[in-house]
């Protein structure tokens, strides 16, 4: 019966293990989104059919950040 509740015990940790890992995954998924649609917001302030050096510079400081 000891085994049987180290198993048990291992089992607890490990499922609290993955909940925390789920928890953090979750919060920088909403982090990334949030920043994406500040990003957005201050780069994309108007619509034309070619971005301006400010837009562009805006845009790639954006993806720069994302890809570090």
């Amino acid at each position: 019966f000891i085994l049987f509740d180290i198993i048990l015990k291992l089992a607890s940790e490990i499922q609290m293990m993955i909940a925390v890992e789920q928890q953090k995954a979750q919060f920088e998924a909403q982090l990334v989104h949030t920043f994406t649609d500040v990003c957005w917001d201050k780069c994309m302030d108007k619509l034309s059919s070619k971005l301006d050096s400010r837009t562009d510079t805006s845009k790639d400081l954006c993806n720069d950040y994302h890809l570090v």
